[in-house]
């Protein structure tokens, strides 16, 4: 593998009860360690390259610009070699890693860490009497539910009861297990829950995304101006929407445009598909803000492996949003394509084939940290790392403008 590869980093938010997102949990995978997400790396290119790049991957977006704290795991001889960067106390939060060993020589250094300001956090922990002083040190206990189950984790929530800690559940993979977790006293939440919703036979989606969804049709078929604009006023929150896009920052006209028609003129019908498509992901007022700026971080990280590849970007990043419908609404794939007719590439795209298809596969696979099928997909030239990264940063500024 070449440079770009020596790691790849992928954040996982944190929410609380409300789902309100209160962290992100970085994940990585460096050459040295193939299989699992470790702060680990003894020539330290691993911790140069994680400090370089917090700040990118660690940032919302918001429009406040709070930065919430990112959890970084540590394996057990980083955290005895003392060596942790000085890192903003408030704003990270270190987890120990269940195969660290729990003696004495980490209990000391952990003593240390926690002396010196850090928030720590037992990851995939299973409590033992022997580990009630490292329950007592720590702030967070992370219970795994995947690995677990949902009955063990009750036991072990009844266990750490007496302490008085914040207990989050990780890898909650279904809106199900996200209830029962909340039922149980988990006052944390983490996993794929957010992008598995559960879904609705015979529902649709709702009529504002209808109407984007004749409009692209329209441009797509070569509908003037004029018969765009009168499909976009049918939904007057789809006209303000669009209207305060296009006078948003990102475009940075000199003077403000005041009409659909205008816009559409301004911005042509490839640049209109875009935005029009990107507009899909604030269609449901049910969703919540987590999942709009996972959908236009997969647009936008389709859209520039494309760029790397030579593809065309335009149709990746309308796949990007496409394929987070779904998601988005709570709408199976194969209802969403009956409302939306697609042409044979993006239909394929949207079944992971052809040369869409592939960075549709990257891209998830990305996301799901599914780090081996990363690799044996994104050759060169593609540089999966640097385009998450600048997704990130991207998604989450459009995001602010957007909700």
């Amino acid at each position: 593998m070449g440079g770009a590869y020596n790691v790849l980093i992928a954040r996982q938010p944190i929410f609380d009860a409300k789902l309100r997102i209160c962290g992100y949990e970085l994940l990585f995978r460096s050459q040295q360690d193939q299989h699992q997400a470790l702060f680990d790396d003894p020539d330290g290119a691993t911790r140069d390259v994680i400090i370089n790049n917090f700040m990118a991957i660690w940032d919302t977006g918001s429009k406040n610009r709070v930065f919430l704290p990112a959890y970084i795991n540590l394996g057990r001889q980083f955290i005895l070699s003392h060596q942790i960067p000085d890192l903003p106390r408030d704003q990270v939060v270190l987890e120990v890693l269940e195969n660290a060993g729990f003696d004495q020589l980490l209990f000391d250094a952990l003593v240390l860490l926690k002396k010196d300001g850090y928030t720590l956090a037992l990851d995939d922990f299973v409590y033992t009497p022997a580990k009630k002083p490292f329950v007592q040190l720590a702030d967070i206990i992370k219970l795994d539910v995947l690995a677990l189950g949902v009955e063990e984790v009750a036991r072990q929530i009844e266990l750490l009861k007496p302490f008085g800690k914040r207990i989050l559940a990780e890898k909650v993979e279904t809106a199900d297990e996200l209830e029962q977790c909340k039922a149980l006293g988990c006052h944390l939440f983490q996993g794929y829950f957010l992008s598995r919703p559960t879904l609705t036979k015979g529902k649709r989606i709702p009529a504002s995304a209808s109407v984007l969804l004749r409009t692209l049709d329209a441009i797509s078929k070569g509908a003037g101006s004029a018969e765009v604009e009168q499909i976009i006023r049918m939904d007057p929150g789809l006209t303000y929407k669009l209207l305060r896009l296009i006078n948003s920052a990102q475009f940075a006209f000199v003077r403000e445009i005041t009409s659909v028609r205008e816009t559409v003129n301004l911005l042509g019908r490839i640049a209109m598909k875009k935005w029009l498509t990107m507009l899909l992901t604030v269609c449901n007022e049910q969703c919540i803000s987590e999942q709009i700026v996972l959908a236009l971080t997969r647009a936008r990280m389709c859209e520039l492996l494309a760029e790397q590849k030579g593809e065309d970007t335009a149709d990746a990043f309308i796949l990007g949003i496409l394929s987070s419908l779904e998601m988005l609404y709570g709408v199976s794939i194969s209802q969403i394509l009956q409302d939306l007719p697609l042409d044979d590439r993006l239909s394929k795209g949207m079944k992971g084939v052809g040369a869409l298809g592939e960075l549709l596969l990257i891209t998830r696979a990305y996301e799901r940290e599914q780090w081996n099928m990363v690799e044996r997909l994104a050759k060169a030239p593609y540089d999966p790392g640097a385009a998450y990264m600048e997704s990130v940063g991207w998604a989450g500024k459009m995001a602010a403008g957007l909700i």
